[in-house]
């Protein structure tokens, strides 16, 4: 993965970008469960595989139409 902080540089790229950086720990994490996995269980272990990941995953945004507080992962 790159060199710098996430949280400095994911928010700065398109949606491609952002699923481009994530696929790669995705595919890992179901190849070594040998399949599917739950949503928060993908999270839980992509995180555990990158740092910078799991910085971001505790990220989080606030909606500007609803006010809500959500997670992007």
């Amino acid at each position: 993965m790159r060199g710098v902080n996430v949280n400095m540089f994911y928010d700065d790229l398109n949606t491609e970008e952002q699923v481009s950086y994530l696929i790669k720990p995705i595919l890992q994490v179901l190849q070594e469960a040998g399949g599917q996995l739950e949503r928060s269980e993908i999270r839980d272990r992509i995180s555990e595989l990158d740092e910078h990941i799991a910085e971001f995953e505790q990220k989080l945004y606030t909606s500007n139409k609803t006010g809500n507080q959500y997670k992007k992962i």
